[in-house]
């Protein structure tokens, strides 16, 4: 294993989640990478002090009446403090619907008929340039002995082989 996946196993490794296979292949390199040894330790420690500390902290005081007051005194910038709507308050009225919101709710459809057309037209030609060979980059058959064969065509007197056909012989 490499060291990047060793300290990507970690995790499981220290909480005993691991695969008995797992495990023994971490525990090996361990004994002989120092660095993930090192890396374990630390992350070994640093999972005690996590379980140490507290679920929840709150402060010693409510922090808000001060932070509105300096808000409030800030010399260079006017504050308005609002206060945020709550659980138990009633819904907000319904914005007033502009001129310009009516325009832009019709704007999707031509939008969305104009990418169509963009699609359906790229891919016919994507599939009209795919079914047409070059003539310039088809192999030319001579007279050949036997019965050759262009795909399911007589290649008797010639012709061209095209991209994408094949060439069958006796």
């Amino acid at each position: 294993m490499t060291c990047g996946k060793i300290q990507q196993e970690l995790d499981a490794f220290l909480t005993g989640r691991l695969a008995p296979a797992e495990k023994s292949a971490v525990e090996r390199h361990l004994l002989g990478c120092p660095e993930c040894r090192s890396y374990a330790v630390w992350i070994g420690d640093l999972d005690l002090k996590a379980a140490a500390l507290p679920d929840t902290l709150e402060p010693s005081r409510d922090l808000w009446p001060d932070i509105a007051s300096r808000i409030s005194a800030r010399p260079d910038r006017s504050a308005h403090i609002i206060r945020l709507p709550g659980r138990n308050d009633a819904p907000a009225p319904p914005m007033p619907k502009s001129a310009g919101s009516a325009r832009r709710r019709g704007q999707p459809l031509p939008i969305a008929a104009a990418f169509f057309v963009l699609i359906a037209l790229s891919s016919l030609l994507t599939l009209n340039v795919r079914e047409q060979p070059n003539e310039q980059t088809a192999w030319t058959v001579t007279g050949l002995a036997g019965t050759p064969m262009i795909g399911v065509r007589p290649a008797s007197e010639g012709g061209p082989l095209p991209v994408g056909e094949w060439l069958e012989t006796d």
